[in-house]
């Protein structure tokens, strides 16, 4: 899955990487709105 330009939430984004058949995330020119980071350690490929 490519997302490009995208205004996301962290929460979003950990959604987006936990769908069952998701192979590949590629983020491109991401905002991640709040002004947080998105915490990748809860989430497997």
């Amino acid at each position: 899955m490519r997302l490009q330009g995208l205004a996301l939430t962290s929460d979003t984004l950990s959604r987006i990487a936990r769908l069952p058949n998701l192979q590949e995330l590629i983020l491109e020119d991401k905002i991640i709105e709040e002004g947080k980071e998105w915490n990748m350690e809860d989430v497997t490929f």
